[in-house]
């Protein structure tokens, strides 16, 4: 829903919406899921130490 507004708001109501939709949530997963992976166990490790 983010990406769809965010495009949205970049591009207007285009012809090609959907393709240009698909393309910048590919390409952000592409980032966002391996931060993930990296960022949330590192995340709960120190909320684990701040919490103690």
């Amino acid at each position: 829903m983010v990406s769809s507004l965010a495009t949205y708001r970049a591009e207007g109501l285009a012809p090609d919406f959907a393709v240009i939709w698909m393309g910048g949530w590919l390409a952000s997963w592409i980032i966002a899921f391996p931060a993930l992976l990296v960022v949330a166990p590192l995340t709960r490790k120190l909320v684990a130490k701040l919490v103690r």
